[in-house]
């Protein structure tokens, strides 16, 4: 899905865009994003069938617990690419030795607020 992005942020930029293609894409990744979302639902459907009564009130608590925490996040969990994002903050990204992709991409993204603030 990621190159679907890169791909409209490309076609958006240019300086005539195409409303079509741009379309295309738009619908492409609707698409995907769906199928991610039915997978993820069915992925916890199975898996609360596999726990017993208290393990299943542990792991709805948990789900409860991390959307709440995307809802309160303003961007939520949406990223916007553009061609800068998709090279020169992948480069960012590899300099935080020792910590995982996505809360390097948090630490970016407060250090860009931050930097717009001021």
């Amino acid at each position: 899905m990621f190159w679907r992005l890169y791909h409209l942020a490309k076609l958006q930029g240019e300086s005539q865009p195409n409303q079509a293609a741009i379309n295309t894409t738009i619908d492409e990744i609707t698409a995907l994003k769906g199928q991610i979302m039915k997978s993820r639902a069915d992925f916890r459907i199975k898996i609360s069938g596999l726990l017993t009564e208290e393990q299943r009130a542990e792991f709805q608590q948990m789900h409860k617990k991390r959307t709440s925490k995307i809802g309160d996040d303003k961007a939520g969990r949406a990223r916007k690419f553009s061609s800068e994002d998709a090279f020169g903050e992948g480069k960012k990204l590899r300099a935080h030795k020792g910590e995982d992709a996505e809360a390097c991409q948090w630490k970016s993204m407060k250090a860009k607020k931050a930097a717009k603030a001021d």
